[in-house]
């Protein structure tokens, strides 16, 4: 956690990016956490609406989302239908909305960083300007 606020403070300082900053932290807080049930997948909801706001073209994005809530959805069905199937249907049951956040989590990852490339794009002329 400590390296990942150390490279928001060097690298993604801005206003434009701040909410996607927010959107990383609770999605890697999602991801790393061991205990994270089913029912904290509420917690989720805003970074959602952070990608969208940002990203609302993006394809990407709401097949992510798309795909995490249906899986999120159907866990305990799939479960119950493949959890005792033999090696390769038994994947079907696996819970697999971690990639999809993870997923998410590459996709605000990129957000922040075209955000960083246009934030320099813009301050590299004013220190062409200013002779910097």
């Amino acid at each position: 956690m400590v390296l990942f606020i150390r490279s928001i403070r060097t690298h993604w300082i801005g206003s434009d990016s701040l909410p996607l900053l927010y959107a990383l932290t609770v999605l890697a807080t999602a991801l790393l956490n061991p205990h994270f049930f089913l029912y904290d997948g509420v917690v989720l909801f805003l970074p959602a609406l952070v990608l969208l706001n940002t990203a609302p073209e993006s394809p990407i994005v709401r097949l992510l989302l798309t795909g995490a809530y249906i899986t999120t959805a159907t866990t305990d069905i799939r479960y119950l239908v493949f959890g005792h199937a033999p090696a390769p249907l038994a994947l079907a049951g696996a819970p697999v909305t971690a990639l999809l956040i993870f997923g998410l989590f590459l996709v605000a990852v990129r957000r922040c960083s075209g955000s960083t490339a246009s934030l320099e794009a813009t301050a590299s002329p004013m220190a062409g300007a200013l002779g910097g």
